[in-house]
C-alpha cells in the first residue's frame, strides 16, 4: 500500500522515490509528493525523515531532527498521512 498523506485543505498526496544522477557521477534517491500514483510510489516514509506541511499546504519531506537547508517546510502540521 502506497503512503498517503492528506493535508490541511483535504487533498490527498502520495510519497515517491527517484535515483538519479549527479554531475559527479554519485547516485542519490529524490523524494516528491504527487496526487496520484505513479512508478516509483513508496510504502512509507524512509528512515530519519518526517512529513511536514508547508503555508502552501503542500506537503514536504525533511528531516526527522528538526535539521534544514534553507528555507522551506514551516511544520504547520494539520495533514495526516498513512500507509494504509
Amino acid at each position: 500500500m502506497a503512503f498517503s498523506y492528506t493535508n490541511s485543505k483535504g487533498t490527498t498526496y502520495y510519497l515517491h522515490g527517484r535515483q538519479v544522477e549527479l554531475n559527479n557521477d554519485h547516485q542519490r534517491t529524490i523524494y516528491f509528493f504527487a496526487k496520484d500514483q505513479r512508478d516509483g510510489v513508496l510504502d512509507h516514509v524512509p528512515d530519519g525523515w518526517q512529513v511536514t506541511e508547508g503555508r502552501n499546504a503542500l506537503p514536504v519531506l525533511s528531516k526527522a531532527n528538526g535539521g534544514t537547508r534553507g528555507s522551506g517546510a514551516g511544520g504547520r502540521g494539520g495533514g495526516t498521512g498513512s500507509s494504509g
